[in-house]
């Protein structure tokens, strides 16, 4: 992982970091950082918003895993899809016995076509 400011960081911790441990480095930081322990220092301020932060996303199992996607410490599964056993591609391939012109024309002349039949209909 990257150099950055993560909540990991912030709070101290790997990022294999079990709840207990999440908790205790939280109760640790935020003690020290809290605003009316630094007379209200707007550094000490700052940083106390980022700890209560790190802990509400780390604290949270899902959210927490959604973070670690989002900043790379986790590989998002890949889903292989499959097509079934027996589907048969020569059926569902697509023709190229017309051009995409040809397609086209015929595509506009049944818009046409029905255009026209539900006029019809419609007197």
């Amino acid at each position: 992982m990257n150099k950055i400011l993560s909540y990991y960081s912030i709070l101290g911790i790997p990022t294999n970091a079990t709840i207990p441990e999440i908790s205790k480095a939280y109760k640790q930081k935020a003690m020290l950082y809290h605003p009316d322990k630094n007379n209200g220092l707007p550094v000490a301020t700052e940083m106390f918003r980022y700890i209560n932060e790190a802990k509400t996303i780390l604290l949270d199992p899902v959210t927490r895993l959604h973070y670690d996607y989002l900043v790379g410490i986790k590989e998002r599964p890949t889903v292989k899809k499959e097509a079934p056993i027996d589907y048969d591609y020569e059926y569902y391939r697509p023709s190229s016995n017309y051009t995409l012109k040809e397609m086209l024309a015929i595509g506009f002349a049944g818009m046409v076509a029905g255009y026209a039949i539900g006029r019809m209909r419609r007197r």
